[in-house]
């Protein structure tokens, strides 16, 4: 079913709808649970099943906030690199529930009150994670840290940002320092080839 989601205007307010699983809603409850904002359902029960055997179903969303873009075109330099900060703590933050967005691209990360607030989740999956083995971890999240480097691209150019910019996502698993130490050095290495492609102008499709 097609997940296309229709934008309406009620009572002053916006309200989006859009097709949905349970699983989609579990994992925006889980989340919310936790203290991580993400954008809101009327209900976290799909109610709306026309059959059993359906797998998706209509749900309205309240406005989740502006476009993470957007927001990051009208605010200094300054002010970008602490939203940076913040947005890898908080892919950390979700990542330690075990939690892969699996498209973490600025059209999904919304910016309301002066928070950030996630969403659409149609891809997420729950991971049983391996937090002993950096391959395993890598192996877990590698969508999420691919699309938010390659299609979100930040900075794209810059190396050393995207490496602290990891670092800043590990800091929040539950890992030993040996393995964040492993899992660091995985990602650099991959960060290594795909800035020495970019040079030759080709296009890396290891870790991107």
């Amino acid at each position: 079913m097609k997940k296309d989601t229709k934008k309406v205007f009620h009572d002053g307010e916006f309200y989006f709808i859009k097709n949905v699983t349970q699983a989609e809603l579990d994992i925006l409850k889980k989340l919310n649970d936790c203290g991580i904002l993400t954008e809101e359902p009327f209900s976290y029960e799909l109610t709306t099943l026309k059959k059993p055997e359906d797998r998706f179903a209509p749900m309205a969303f309240f406005w989740a906030g502006i476009n993470l873009m957007h927001k990051l075109k009208d605010v200094e330099q300054s002010m970008k690199a602490d939203i940076y900060s913040y947005l890898a703590e908080m892919i950390g933050q979700i990542h330690s529930l075990g939690i892969e967005h699996g498209n973490l691209t600025f059209k999904n990360i919304h910016w309301r009150d002066q928070k950030l607030v996630f969403g659409d989740f149609a891809l997420a999956d729950m991971k049983c994670v391996d937090w002993l083995s950096a391959e395993n971890i890598m192996d877990s999240f590698i969508r999420d840290y691919s699309s938010i480097m390659y299609r979100a691209k930040i900075r794209y150019d810059d190396k050393e940002f995207w490496i602290k910019f990891f670092e800043q996502i590990i800091r929040r698993y539950p890992i030993s320092e040996q393995v964040r130490q492993e899992l660091i050095t995985l990602i650099k290495k991959e960060l290594e080839l795909y800035f020495d492609e970019e040079k030759n102008e080709k296009r890396y499709y290891g870790f991107l």
